[in-house]
């Protein structure tokens, strides 16, 4: 606590959200339950639709990486407090 994790997450989220090759994604406290509402919260985030279950959501997302990596753009995942995971 205090060393400045959480400052440099939204730095770096800053820097990388500036750039257009690149696709950002912070979350922060995530105090989740399950693997898949991490899934969840993190397609949430760049608008992929929700799907029932863990491995379908999984596909969803995957896909959205390809279509990023096809497009030319790099995708990060911040996660502030991944401790709490």
């Amino acid at each position: 606590m205090g060393h400045g994790k959480s400052t440099l997450a939204r730095r770096l989220y800053d820097l990388y959200r500036s750039e257009p090759s690149y696709e950002v994604i912070l979350l922060t406290n995530p105090d989740l339950s399950s693997a898949l509402q991490l899934l969840k919260r993190v397609t949430d985030s760049v608008d992929i639709p929700r799907r029932r279950t863990k491995l379908d959501q999984l596909q969803e997302f995957e896909n959205y990486l390809i279509e990023n990596h096809s497009a030319g753009k790099n995708t990060v995942l911040i996660v502030d407090e991944a401790q709490l995971l």
